[in-house]
């Protein structure tokens, strides 16, 4: 028997007032007892509507036929049979999104397969594929007669809010031998409006900076807020950063990290942040000290810049950066996200990844300047080895182009994962120059030599060119600035997205 409702919550989000939940018996949204299809025996069949993971043949479905278990619940029951299985709901069977201010309660019944003795489990509630809470145990009874039970609640927003709820049920950390099995019967998820009143704001209160602002460049600074707790509500914390020189902020974000950047070169700015929970009431904290930071000086005759901010994308992805063209094989190219926990960057959170003989080369939509006669052209960047690569030996490899010809090469081995490494090209023309005209490309590749398996990750990548001549200094001298920069960002933190 399976029932999916959810029409006693359509006025969930409207039942409150000055952060009360009306009081409300609570609606099933979902009962599975794992009757369909019917089977005899042990099949390797996944009950209907869920999707079985793991070894093809670890999630199975059972009825009391096969003798190893009994159950109250119809006669069959999903069968987990070995440590690595797991069962989860379809959006065919359970289509319920997330909704505000409710208190969830999954419950379950499971028994251990009689002819093999205690066995563990783990069981989720998944919102968009995000685990919202999991429940872990030891079963010994055969006969459905033991289980287990979690509560999640939301609050007035939360980062999967909207999105479809999924129960996932397996075997836990192999704390019994990896074949014994589980089974589970009765999968019951229920809804009601959340009693729980939250008149209290995170902590700390007023909040307080995990990284002062600082910094990076000419237009841009970076700043972290300590990670603020809030135990009453689930659902996390949001944070407002805001530059009160400009009144200008970021919006109310689930992380704590923010990266302003678009600021004047030179130029003070101060900032404060504070927190808030998702509870009804949305308590805030006071704000934090404000803390200023000052950008640093232009670079001469700058004249590209590219943090790849473009496409927004989370974790690591196969993306190409905005305007930038790749070579070689499709997936050996891409862009990686602090969340990926593969990096950290203070040039806000995305950088470009190489993988083996893959390159990226930028476009004329981005660079669509020339080389003229009598210049000094110098072309800095970044570079990071992934944290998870951390032991192999890592090459970068960047390219200065004018049309095709190569005007500059310069390679290297990296070793940090933070792009606190900078280096540079610099490449001066004289009165004539075989490719005047032509079109300047910046080309990033992995060096040759080292790991085949590592991954260069670039961020903050500059071409700047100014006149040649007894006067001017061919040394990337405010770039070098830029670098510096990076010394008080040793604590840097990842910025988690809405």
């Amino acid at each position: 028997m399976r029932r999916n409702s959810f029409s006693a919550l359509l006025a969930i989000a409207d039942a409150t007032v000055l952060g009360l939940a009306v009081s409300a018996s609570a609606a099933e949204i979902f009962t599975e007892s794992f009757e369909s299809p019917d089977i005899t025996g042990i099949v390797n069949t996944d009950p209907t509507g869920w999707s079985g993971s793991g070894h093809p043949s670890y999630t199975k479905h059972a009825d009391v036929d096969s003798g190893v278990f009994t159950t109250t619940y119809g006669t069959q029951a999903a069968y987990i049979g070995k440590d690595t299985g797991k069962l989860s709901t379809t959006a065919s069977i359970l289509s319920t999104t997330l909704a505000p201010n409710t208190d969830y309660t999954l419950t379950f019944n499971a028994a251990a397969r009689n002819d093999k003795g205690q066995t563990d489990y783990l069981v989720d509630l998944l919102a968009g594929g995000t685990v919202l809470d999991s429940t872990f145990g030891l079963i010994s009874a055969s006969d459905m007669s033991e289980g287990g039970s979690l509560t999640y609640t939301t609050g007035a927003s939360h980062a999967n809010m909207g999105q479809t709820l999924a129960i996932r049920i397996g075997r836990g950390s192999a704390v019994t031998p990896w074949d014994h099995a589980i089974l589970f019967d009765n999968v019951r998820l229920d809804a009601s409006p959340s009693t729980v009143v939250d008149n209290d704001p995170p902590t700390p209160d007023p909040m307080t900076w995990a990284v002062a602002p600082t910094a990076v460049d000419f237009e841009t600074i970076t700043m972290t807020a300590t990670e603020a707790a809030d135990p009453t509500t689930s659902g996390g914390v949001e944070y407002l950063f805001t530059n009160t020189t400009t009144s200008n902020s970021s919006g109310w974000q689930y992380g704590t990290e923010w990266c302003e950047t678009g600021l004047n070169p030179n130029t003070p700015y101060t900032y404060e942040v504070k927190a808030r929970d998702l509870s009804a009431n949305q308590n805030e904290t006071a704000a934090s000290a404000t803390l200023g930071a000052t950008t640093l000086p232009p670079i001469p005759g700058l004249i590209f810049k590219e943090s790849f901010e473009s496409p927004d994308i989370t974790g690591l992805t196969s993306d190409d950066p905005t305007g930038w063209q790749s070579a070689g094989h499709p997936g050996y190219t891409g862009l990686n996200d602090e969340d990926s926990g593969v990096l950290t960057t203070p040039y806000c959170s995305q950088a470009a990844r190489i993988y083996s003989t893959a390159s990226f080369t930028t476009t004329a939509s981005i660079l669509s300047a020339v080389l003229e006669p009598n210049m000094v052209y110098t072309l800095g960047f970044n570079v990071a080895e992934r944290s998870d690569n951390a032991g192999y030996d890592t090459r970068y490899a960047v390219d200065l182009l004018a049309g095709t010809a190569v005007l500059g090469t310069i390679t290297g081995e990296v070793t940090s994962t933070d792009m606190s490494e900078w280096y540079s090209i610099v490449f001066s023309t004289g009165d004539s120059h075989a490719n005047l005209g032509e079109t300047l490309a910046i080309r990033l590749r992995k060096g040759d030599g080292g790991n085949w398996q590592s991954n260069p990750q670039y961020d903050n990548v500059t071409l700047a060119a100014v006149p040649a001549g007894p006067d001017v200094i061919p040394e990337p001298s405010a770039l070098l600035i830029w670098a510096l920069g990076l010394l008080g960002l040793a604590c840097h933190g990842r910025r988690r997205r809405r």
